[in-house]
């Protein structure tokens, strides 16, 4: 019998090695599908880890591919989605990498792949994957997926509100011969959606528009009437119509937990909005249920317990939304903020960045309003504090992220070559990102598009790794607290004050930090406050749009100073303002303290007769500023343009008087290249670039003009710059889209971004003279050792008390448009400049004792 059984035992081992790699990998595969669940798939990952190293032939790499992908695939199913990405993304490296061209990597791998993008927010590259699998499925001859791709890519565009390029690809999609019945009207009620979407002026980010209403006869025509009920907030109606769209569903099967948890939670949001808390209350459960094994009605949810998953944000607000607790509501909103956070991993490019921030900042406003109300009720200075860190949590985050990556660059290059690596890759995704807006839709350059959006795709997975490693390593992505005391410590330390605006939906709150005291304003937005905004920027908008109405830009001048509560600031002598929203845009210094009936612009009580104003785009980063003035070598760039319909003939009286202040470099004429200022700019203190600049749109970056081309914004993300000051002598240097959370993706954003601390820009087009005479002065002053902000000011205000000047030249319009951004401090020579000019003063000082004493000795013996 021993025999018997160890002959088994033998014949079992043979038959076992008597298979190949390649069956055995087919083998595990059968296996794992037959049962798939958590304990085989710890026993399929440790195969996985014999097999790969073994793997040599196409056929075993097909194999094994597959494997993978049927991994991904129960790992997507059962809410895994962080594991089932990088599996995906595995398969389509190998698939790349090994050159299997007989898989099916479309179908089986990049169409889940951009799916779960989508799902976790990861837009761009949902974007990017998207389009390369349409190009290969266009390769291949598949309509089919192609058609499918299409229909992703509307969904993507769709749910970020870009719906007439959904409407544009479905019209495009609708010309196939070959399309199905069920994709049919997927397009249909894809197109129709955006069409009432349009209708309705959505302006919030549909963040996972995957409930799929469509698959049915009727489905379609029932969510149409669903999303017009909701539309018309007839929502009864709605929840008739949700009902049977539900009870669809569940006859057809629908028995993914991620489906059913977004269904319950449309039903808890409709609910909620029938006034029906409770019940709403009680569904949100059901909810959780679904996306947490073994959840329990009355468990308190911790971080722990959370993956990422969009469902849970949506959850968390509207549990915040129904309690009435400000504490509890503050706890659900945090959690929001919690795994928002976990989807930012995924994030690897600005664009992902900017669209989370947009929809943090919704949220951060409801939680600024609910410490708002407790700080008006009990007047506790934690509750600005708490308020001040949610103004602050989304303000800029791709800028203060990069930040953070630059200074542990600079700081361990030498001894982490993963820094390094991730610095070149993200080099190079801003490089490919600018060829790719540049690219014309020509036929001839989409095979082109085709390589930039692979290599992108690339870059994605390869720093999502890297990231990952940084993160950890160096305690990336732990939120920095700001305290009240911190901001007192740097206030006491330059005497100045500070007031931040967090512009909102419906109100703007103020921020107001002094030595001695703070305050938080609500400022109420109506109907009119906006256009109030809007129609004091337009007078920038033009010269003659002050001088032909000077009674009443006073009278708003006036208007908007008490709008925003400056008045809060009107006993300090330096503020920093940290603007938002269309804030970003207002000259603080052209506003008028006081009402005034003269016409004379040198007489009006302009702000800046009376206070000294730097800006920052974040709080924090004026807390961290701490840049010590270099050696002041200058690199200047003037195209001047000479002889064209671009010339700026004025810009060389401004290099004159620029050599007669500063040691400098000047780049003139032919020489101010794009490459050369490129190259030299990491090699000078202070950068002056005085050209034509472009603030770009919504589809094209912002560009500043050299002699041989435009520099774009994208390009200026790629440098590693670290000068004490840049100065930006170009048009609308200071505008560009406005972004929520991020403000305006401008040229002077693009130098923050590449390194710069102090920067002074325009925030509308500038006249050639004006500009010339003011930063010569600016020059002036700050040759002599003056800060950039006291230059900056009393340039201005030589230029107001300039008799030579007309009074309709000293129009706001002409000198208002430089804003300094950066630090208040008086600047200082750096240590090593300080060495060596306290040894000069000291070889000085002996120079002349010895000449003293040769002095006193030649009249002795005279």
């Amino acid at each position: 019998m021993k025999t018997y059984v160890f002959f088994l035992f033998v014949l079992s081992i043979s038959l076992c090695f008597s298979q190949t790699l390649e069956e055995r990998i087919y083998a595990s595969t059968e296996q794992f599908y037959s049962e798939p669940n958590l304990k085989n798939l710890q026993i399929l990952n440790t195969e996985i880890k014999i097999y790969e190293p073994q793997l040599k032939t196409e056929d075993e790499y097909f194999a094994f591919i597959n494997l993978i992908v049927n991994k991904a695939f129960y790992l997507s199913e059962n809410n895994y989605l962080k594991p089932a990405i990088s599996a995906y993304e595995k398969a389509n490296q190998l698939y790349k990498k090994n050159k299997v061209y007989s898989y099916d990597i479309v179908e089986y791998c990049l169409i889940p792949l951009g799916i779960l993008y989508h799902k976790t927010n990861a837009y761009i590259k949902a974007e990017n994957i998207t389009k390369h699998y349409i190009s290969l499925a266009k390769q291949q001859g598949n309509k089919t997926q192609q058609i499918s791709g299409s229909i992703n890519l509307a969904r993507l565009y769709q749910s970020l509100n870009k719906h007439r390029s959904v409407i544009s690809i479905i019209d495009k999609t609708l010309e196939f011969d070959s399309i199905s019945k069920s994709q049919l009207q997927r397009l249909h009620s894809i197109k129709k959606r955006s069409i009432l979407l349009m209708k309705a002026n959505q302006d919030t980010l549909l963040l996972d528009n995957d409930i799929i209403f469509y698959t049915g006869d009727n489905l379609e025509s029932l969510e149409q009437n669903y999303q017009l009920a909701k539309e018309k907030k007839d929502y009864e109606k709605a929840y008739s119509y949700f009902n049977q769209i539900k009870n669809k569903h569940l006859k057809n099967k629908l028995t993914s937990k991620r489906e059913l948890a977004k269904l319950s939670f449309e039903e808890a949001q409709l609910l909620y909005l029938l006034n029906e808390p409770n019940k709403a209350l009680n569904e949100l459960k059901n909810t959780l249920a679904f996306l947490i094994p073994g959840f329990k009605a009355n468990q308190s949810l911790n971080q722990t317990d959370l993956y990422p998953e969009n469902t849970f944000i949506d959850v968390f607000d509207l549990l915040a939304a129904i309690e009435q607790n400000p504490t509890k509501k503050l706890l659900n909103y945090n959690l929001s903020f919690y795994v928002a956070s976990l989807l930012d991993k995924e994030t690897t490019n600005e664009e992902s960045y900017f669209i989370e921030a947009s929809a943090n900042k919704t949220r951060s406003e409801k939680c600024i309003d609910i410490l708002h109300q407790l700080y008006e009720t009990e007047k506790s200075n934690a509750f600005i504090e708490q308020a001040i860190n949610f103004a602050e949590r989304n303000k800029v985050s791709y800028l203060k992220n990069n930040s953070i990556r630059k200074e542990l660059l600079e700081k361990y290059s030498d001894n982490d070559t993963l820094l390094v690596k991730e610095h070149q890759l993200l080099k190079e995704q801003k490089l490919l990102t600018n060829r790719l807006l540049n690219f014309s839709s020509n036929q001839s350059y989409l095979k082109k598009q085709d390589s930039i959006r692979s290599r992108l795709i690339e870059i994605s997975t390869t720093l999502k790794s890297l990231k990952e490693t940084i993160d950890k390593k160096y305690a990336i992505g732990t939120t920095e607290t700001i305290t009240l005391e911190s901001i007192m410590s740097k206030l006491q330390k330059t005497q100045t004050g500070i007031v931040e605006y967090f512009y909102g939906k419906k109100a703007i709150y103020q921020f107001v930090f002094t030595e001695k005291d703070y305050a938080f304003n609500k400022i109420p937005i109506d109907t009119s406050t906006t256009h109030k905004i809007v129609d004091f920027i337009r007078y920038f908008n033009d010269a003659s749009k002050i001088t032909n109405d000077i009674k009443a830009f006073t009278e708003d001048a006036y208007s908007m100073y008490n709008l925003l509560n400056l008045e809060a600031v009107n006993t300090i002598d330096k503020v920093v303002v940290i603007p938002d929203g269309f804030i970003n845009f207002i000259p603080f210094e052209t506003l008028l303290t006081e009402k005034t009936a003269t016409t004379v612009f040198s007489k009006m009580p302009f702000v800046i007769n009376i206070q000294a104003l730097a800006y920052n785009s974040s709080l924090l980063f004026y807390l961290k500023n701490k840049t010590e003035r270099r050696q002041e070598d200058l690199l200047g760039v003037f195209p001047v343009f000479k002889s064209t319909n671009r010339e700026l003939i004025h810009t060389i009286d401004e290099a004159k008087a620029i050599e007669k202040h500063m040691s400098a470099r000047l780049l003139m004429h032919e020489s101010a290249t794009k490459d050369r200022f490129m190259e030299q700019a990491k090699d000078y203190s202070i950068l002056h670039l005085s050209t034509h600049a472009s603030s770009g749109d919504f589809f094209k970056p912002a560009t500043l003009s050299f002699s041989d081309g435009d520099l774009s914004l994208n390009e200026l993300y790629a440098l590693n710059l670290k000068p004490n000051l840049v100065v930006l002598s170009a048009c609308e240097t200071g505008v560009g889209k406005l972004l929520k959370g991020e403000g305006a993706m401008s040229l002077a954003r693009g130098f923050q971004y590449a390194g710069a601390e102090n920067i002074l820009f325009s925030l509308w087009q500038i006249n050639d003279l004006s500009t010339s005479k003011i930063i010569s002065q600016f020059y002036a002053h700050y040759s002599e050792g003056k800060s950039a902000i006291f230059s900056n000011r009393q340039s201005k205000l030589d230029y107001l008390n300039d008799k030579s000047v007309s009074n309709a030249k000293k129009s706001p319009y002409y000198w208002g448009a430089f804003i300094f951004y950066g630090d208040l401090q008086e600047l200082h020579l750096a240590k090593d400049d300080f060495y060596l000019l306290s040894f000069g003063i000291v070889a000085v000082l002996i120079i002349l004792f010895l000449a003293f004493k040769l002095y006193r000795s030649n009249a002795r013996h005279t």
